[in-house]
C-alpha cells in the first residue's frame, strides 16, 4: 500500500521563488530515492505565499528514509524551513 504526504508551507513575503528553487533541487534528488513514486511541489493559485508538495512513496519506511537524506536535511530543514511562517505536514495511506 502506498504512503502519501501533503505538505503545506506558508512562505515569508518575497521568499516564494527562493523556496521553489530549493524545492526543485530537492525534487531532483528525492525522485532518485528508493521507494519514491512522486514528489511534486506546487505554487498555490489562491495565495502567492503558499507552496504545497504532494509526495508518494511505496511505504512509510521510504518516507522515513527521505527524512534522513542529505538533501532533506540541508535543503528543506536548513534552507526552506527558515523561510516559512507556517508548515503543516499530513501523512497517510489511501482509504479503501
Amino acid at each position: 500500500m502506498t504512503f502519501s504526504v501533503a505538505a503545506r508551507y506558508t512562505v515569508r513575503e518575497g521568499e516564494t521563488e527562493q523556496v521553489l528553487a530549493h524545492l526543485a533541487r530537492v525534487r531532483e534528488e528525492t525522485l532518485k530515492e528508493p521507494g519514491c513514486l512522486s514528489y511534486e511541489p506546487h505554487r498555490s493559485s489562491d495565495d502567492d505565499n503558499v507552496v504545497f508538495i504532494i509526495e508518494s512513496y511505496a511505504d512509510a519506511s521510504d518516507f522515513d528514509h527521505h527524512l534522513s537524506t542529505p538533501h532533506f536535511k540541508n535543503d528543506v530543514v536548513g534552507k526552506v524551513i527558515p523561510l516559512l511562517t507556517e508548515r503543516l505536514v499530513t501523512k497517510g495511506s489511501p482509504a479503501r
